[in-house]
């Protein structure tokens, strides 16, 4: 959670900056400067209706290019009210947005904006991602300018990337984090010289973990760790909600297709199912109850698993497990469920991908 104030500091002062740097036009600025001024949560959810109300506007009139930036300041009001993780699913929305629409310099933000929420949660490898992704968007930028000749332009840049670069190194210090969101909190039982002796057995294989030698904590709580040496973990045995749980894959039968790897340079994400709109889905059905474990990526390829999201009426998101299906671009149940109607969805400008799922959890019985 972002605490609003502490230590007589304000925090939300990181994300004001952030938005006051992102280039706004004139009438989203000004939206922008009243929600920075507000200083009352009863001001904040005034605000957040009329973003609502815009955002309905912007879907009626299909002016997609201002939606990133109300999905934006969406966020930082979910901020002020300690709504973390609906902030956070806002500025991922914002971020998408803003790289769909072609905007390179409010991606930039964006991802620093999203990156300083990870920052605050002390979530080390989530907030490096982001801020490697605002780099990367700089670096695209900067190279742009070049091309063009347009020489000062491109040297301004120059201190954002090493702002950038500050923060990366921060990040850094602060350990990989964890890979779950703080609403589902995951422990692994895990061991670090073998992979299960079950050949039945799906488990994570995570080569990139970092061993840790000692850890420090300063006077005001601030802690670091010295990185000796990655070494390999494997994970047969998962505890979700302090629910025990098996893993299954979603890859295939073989022994091969049974191990899950992750990789130090994606993210991943943990959803409780609700619904039985997949409960025939092979070779795994998804039930209700059961949790899956997704690649957080929205270029799914025929038949991949997903996770797909909406905007709804009441301006937050609706979300979904689906199969995909790539040459009508159409999502499909896959049930047994006869007490309602399951009709094939149109992937379209509202419906966005957020994910290809790779495993599912099911508690044990």
């Amino acid at each position: 959670m972002i605490q609003q104030r502490h230590a007589g500091q304000t925090p939300m002062n990181t994300f004001a900056q952030i938005l006051s740097k992102t280039p706004f036009n004139s009438h989203l600025s000004e939206l922008r400067d009243r929600i920075l001024a507000a200083n009352s949560n009863n001001v904040i959810a005034n605000l957040l209706e009329e973003i609502k109300f815009r955002i309905d506007l912007c879907l009626e009139t299909q002016c997609e290019t201002d939606q990133p930036y109300y999905y934006l300041l969406r966020s930082y009001c979910h901020l002020w009210l300690q709504k973390t993780e609906q902030a956070i699913n806002t500025a991922r929305w914002a971020a998408d947005g803003f790289r769909l629409c072609g905007e390179n310099i409010a991606s930039v933000y964006a991802h620093w904006y999203l990156g300083a929420i990870y920052a605050e949660q002390r979530r080390g490898y989530l907030y490096r991602r982001e801020i490697e992704q605002a780099i990367e968007c700089v670096e695209l930028i900067h190279q742009e300018l070049l091309d063009k000749g347009r020489y000062d332009e491109a040297n301004q840049w120059n201190n954002t990337i090493e702002q950038l670069q500050r923060h990366k190194n921060a990040a850094l210090k602060m350990g990989t984090g964890p890979l779950h969101m703080p609403d589902t909190p995951i422990q692994m039982k895990n061991q670090t010289t073998a992979p299960p002796s079950s050949t039945t057995d799906t488990f994570l294989h995570l080569p990139w973990l970092p061993k840790y030698h000692s850890i420090l904590a300063g006077p005001e709580g601030k802690m670091w760790a010295e990185l000796i040496k990655e070494h390999i973990v494997f994970a047969s045995k998962l505890e979700i909600d302090g629910k025990k749980v098996n893993l299954y894959s979603l890859d295939g039968t073989s022994s091969r297709d049974r191990r899950i790897t992750l990789s130090p340079l994606e993210k991943y994400g943990w959803a409780l199912v609700e619904g039985h709109s997949m409960n025939a889905c092979h070779p795994t059905p998804i039930c209700e109850g059961d949790y899956i474990l997704f690649h957080i990526h929205n270029s799914p390829q025929n038949n991949n698993i997903v996770v797909a999201s909406r905007p709804t009426p009441s301006g937050d998101f609706s979300h979904m497990v689906k199969r995909y299906r790539e040459p009508e671009k159409l999502l499909i149940s896959e049930t047994t469920d006869t007490s309602q109607s399951y009709d094939p969805i149109k992937v379209d400008q509202d419906y966005q991908i957020l994910g290809i799922v790779i495993a599912v959890a099911k508690p044990e019985t």
